[in-house]
C-alpha cells in the first residue's frame, strides 16, 4: 500500500471516530435533555398534586376558634349572696335554697381539653346518649356545625359527660327541650372553654315559628350545642316532653 493510501486510510478512521463521538455526544445530550424534562415534569406533577390536595382537603375542613373561658360560677355565687342582703323577707329562703343548689353545683365543676381547632366539615358522626332508660342514637352532621360536633365528640372523648343528669326539661306550649351535659346540673358549668356558635342553616320550619328559629330554637329531635352567650358549655336536644335522666355519651 502506497503512502497516499494510508495517509487517506488514516484520516478515514479520524473521521469515523469523530463522527462516532459526535454520534456519542449527541446521543448523551438528547439522554440527558429527556432526564431533565422527566424530572422537570415529576416535579411539576408533584408540586401540582400537592397543592391540589392541599386545596381538597382544605376545602373538607374548618378552622374554629375556640375561646378560653375559665367558669365563673364562684364570681356569680358572691353576687347571688349580695343580692339576697337586699331581697324582700318573703323571697329570702327560696333565694338561700337557690345559693345552696348552685354552690352545690359549683363543687361539680369539670374541664376539658380544648379541640383540636382544624376539623372536618363533611360527614356525619354516630353518637350514642346513653341513659338509665335506655340508649338514644343522635347523627351528627359536621356539614351543618362543624366545630359544635367537634366539640361535643371531644367531650365525649374526654368523658366529660360521663355520670351527668339530663338536668333541664321543658314542656311549655311553645318550647319542649331536654338539656343534658352540664356536671353541675345548675345550666352554668363549662368545660373551660366555648365553642363558636353556629346557628342551623337549612333546617325545615316545621312546626317552630320563624321567630322561634331567629331565638335559636331548632325542630323537634334536633340536637344542638347550646349558644355560647348562655355559657353552659352542654349539649342540648330538643325532643317531646320526655323524663329527666342521668345521662352520659360515648
Amino acid at each position: 500500500m502506497s503512502s497516499n493510501e494510508e495517509r487517506r486510510d488514516a484520516a478515514r478512521r479520524k473521521l469515523e471516530e469523530r463522527l462516532e463521538s459526535e454520534r456519542r455526544a449527541a446521543r448523551q445530550r438528547r439522554i440527558t435533555i429527556i432526564s431533565v424534562c422527566s424530572v422537570v415534569v415529576l416535579a411539576a406533577v408533584a408540586v401540582g398534586g400537592y397543592f391540589y390536595y392541599r386545596h381538597w382537603d382544605d376545602q373538607r375542613h374548618t378552622e374554629c376558634t375556640y375561646t378560653k373561658t375559665p367558669n365563673d360560677l364562684d364570681q356569680q355565687l358572691k353576687s347571688l349572696e349580695e343580692q339576697l342582703k337586699t331581697a324582700p323577707a318573703d323571697q329570702k329562703a327560696k333565694g338561700e335554697q337557690y345559693i345552696a343548689f348552685m354552690r352545690e353545683g359549683a363543687g361539680k365543676l369539670r374541664t376539658s381539653p380544648m379541640p383540636e381547632s382544624r376539623t372536618l366539615n363533611t360527614g356525619t358522626v354516630g353518637w350514642t346518649l346513653d341513659t338509665n332508660l335506655g340508649q338514644v342514637p343522635i347523627t351528627l352532621d359536621r356539614s351543618e356545625a362543624p366545630c359544635n360536633v367537634n366539640a361535643i365528640v371531644s367531650l365525649s372523648d374526654n368523658h366529660y359527660y360521663d355520670g351527668t343528669d339530663c338536668h333541664r326539661l321543658a314542656q311549655s306550649d311553645q318550647l319542649h327541650i331536654l338539656q343534658c351535659g352540664d356536671p353541675t346540673r345548675t345550666g352554668a358549668g363549662a368545660p373551660g372553654w366555648s365553642s363558636p356558635d353556629e346557628n342551623p342553616t337549612n333546617l325545615k320550619e316545621g312546626e317552630i315559628s320563624p321567630q322561634m328559629l331567629q331565638m335559636g330554637m331548632t325542630p323537634r329531635w334536633s340536637t344542638r350545642a347550646a349558644p355560647s352567650r348562655s355559657r353552659t358549655g352542654t349539649t342540648n336536644r330538643t325532643a317531646s316532653p320526655t323524663p329527666a335522666a342521668p345521662s352520659s355519651s360515648s
